[in-house]
């Protein structure tokens, strides 16, 4: 038996994992990587859909030893195999006139829906392009009549904070705003998902999945943003690194260092005096 057996961590990346450049730490990696050998689970849990993640994490399946949680929680995808499993998508009966009445209100915002690793871009604006760069070849810019009316996985409005503040109060304005998740993954990132969809729904998911073949689990949810509160709500125990959010730290049980320096390889080596203060007891 390995000193992680039954330990099953769940890891934001940006500001999280990777460091405020956007690098990889080795510390980060080397500790995931002797985790995984010794029985732990380790996967991801971030906004991000599977097209860009090779670009942003080289050699990231072999990492993930566990499958991920995907586009804020929209979806959980084996990234050795790329297999998509309980995917919760917006209801496009909802999803268009709501979103219709958004872009109506807000011209000058740019949004783009993803749909499974597609990317529709009804607005594009210029402070979109470089983040829009990690997604070539799966990029349509189209008008939102146009989009595929199924499979919304999230829809994400970039802009300003105080763009972003205002197209949120109008969101939750709506009489029809029940039908969705709202929420901040950064403060020029404005996400909407699916309702009952959430990186939290997730992490219960594949405890869940862990638990029908026998293997009981213990999470471990760590992430810096407004977006990681529902997968440090639903993990055994929350983590946060140093760097988060006041709210997401008034959340955690425990908060290891900085993503800067090496905020997983903190957690793995507190989980591993732990583990074996516990066996030799």
């Amino acid at each position: 038996m390995g000193l992680f057996d039954g330990v099953l961590i769940a890891s934001d990346i940006d500001m999280t994992f990777l460091s405020s450049q956007g690098q990889v730490l080795a510390r980060n990696a080397e500790s995931i990587r002797a985790f995984c050998a010794d029985g732990g689970r380790f996967c991801f849990a971030t906004g991000r859909t599977h097209c860009s993640l090779e670009q942003l994490i080289p050699g990231i399946g072999a990492l993930a030893n566990t499958p991920c949680i995907l586009s804020n929680g929209s979806y959980v995808c084996d990234l050795r195999t790329d297999k998509i499993e309980n995917e919760i998508a917006l209801d496009p009966a909802a999803a268009l006139p709501f979103f219709t009445r958004i872009a109506a209100l807000f011209p000058q915002v740019g949004f783009r829906i993803s749909i499974g690793d597609e990317f529709y871009v009804p607005i594009e604006t210029e402070r979109m392009q470089s983040e829009l760069g990690l997604y070539r070849g799966h990029l349509h810019p189209v008008p939102l009549t146009k989009v595929p009316p199924q499979g919304w996985n999230k829809v994400v409005f970039h802009g300003t904070p105080e763009q972003l503040l205002a197209v949120r109060a109008a969101m939750e304005e709506d009489e029809h705003v029940g039908a969705f998740a709202i929420m901040h993954s950064s403060p020029v990132l404005l996400e909407v998902l699916a309702r009952g969809a959430s990186k939290g729904v997730q992490l219960r998911y594949l405890k869940e999945k862990y638990s029908r073949c026998g293997i009981p689990i213990t999470t471990y949810g760590i992430g810096d943003y407004e977006n990681d509160l529902p997968l440090l709500l639903s993990a055994d125990v929350a983590v946060c690194p140093a760097n988060a959010q006041q709210c997401v730290k008034e959340k955690s049980a425990l908060c290891v260092c900085s993503n800067d320096d090496g905020a997983i390889a903190d957690l793995i080596g507190r989980i591993t005096k732990q583990r074996r203060k516990e066996k030799n007891a």
